[in-house]
């Protein structure tokens, strides 16, 4: 069970009822190249054989994470993203699914550990890593969500951009946030202000604001239900055989024969 008891909004991809208090664990710096694949994927390209049966947000943003942890073990295989997309939605469907029981299922599969993360916590993880993010908007705060990004696709979205979350109907998504930073900038009206936001990578294509990202501010999602999800290993997930890839790669390291630098 990750970060408490789950409660009912923690399907995503699909319409949400009755939404309960969050959780225990509420759900500049970007990681590093290797961490996350520069590639925006588009999920309705993805499916695009299943017709309207496109609510798999969920599985791209787990298989982004995934394959930034397989990234980051020296010696360990990486999966294709379409096929770890596929081999998500093959088991879990294609109209929306529940973040933490999808991690819960597959990072052990790939000897990988998932945990819940407090807010507080996150910015400093994200130095080194991505995180899911799962959060909820009414009908209503879904179209201000669109249009800004139409408006301002470079601009960072702010909790009065979305107003008040009026409504029993909620849609959840989840997406893979990348990176923090804080900035002045000049709003879509023009007024100058000084902002901290999380970046975040989409799955609905390059034509979606910045180039599939966006940026909002880190109170933006206040009370959008915001859950953030790690996906790490620990030494007990790592095999003899990438044990010895990682001693040889610090060998090479420190002899100099190593294109690699940390």
């Amino acid at each position: 069970m990750i970060g408490g008891p789950r409660p009912a909004q923690t399907m995503i991809g699909g319409a949400i009822r009755n939404f309960s208090p969050p959780r225990r664990y509420r759900v500049g710096v970007t990681c590093g190249p290797r961490c996350v694949t520069s590639v925006v994927h588009n999920q309705q390209m993805t499916t695009q054989h299943l017709s309207d049966r496109t609510l798999t947000c969920y599985a791209h943003a787990v298989a982004t994470v995934i394959r930034a942890a397989q990234s980051r073990i020296v010696g360990r295989h990486r999966n294709n993203f379409d096929d770890l997309v596929c081999e998500i939605t093959s088991e879990f469907g294609y109209e929306g699914g529940d973040v933490f029981r999808v991690l819960e299922t597959i990072c052990p599969r790939k000897r990988l550990q998932c945990v819940g993360r407090d807010p507080r916590e996150v910015s400093h993880i994200l130095e080194g890593r991505p995180l899911v993010a799962c959060f909820s908007l009414t009908e209503s705060q879904w179209c201000k969500f669109t249009d800004f990004f139409k408006r301002c696709p470079r601009g960072t979205l702010s909790s009065d951009d979305l107003g008040p979350d009026y409504g029993d109907r909620l849609d959840g998504h989840a997406v893979a946030i990348i990176g923090f930073g804080q900035e002045r900038e000049v709003d879509c009206n023009g007024w100058e202000r000084e902002v901290e936001y999380f970046k975040m990578k989409n799955s609905w294509g390059r034509d979606f604001a910045d180039d599939g990202y966006f940026r909002v501010e880190k109170n933006a999602f206040e009370y959008a239900g915001l859950e953030f999800v790690d996906v790490f290993y620990t030494l007990d997930d790592i095999s003899e055989t990438e044990h010895a890839a990682y001693e040889s790669y610090v060998s090479e390291f420190m002899s100099g024969k190593s294109p690699f630098r940390i």
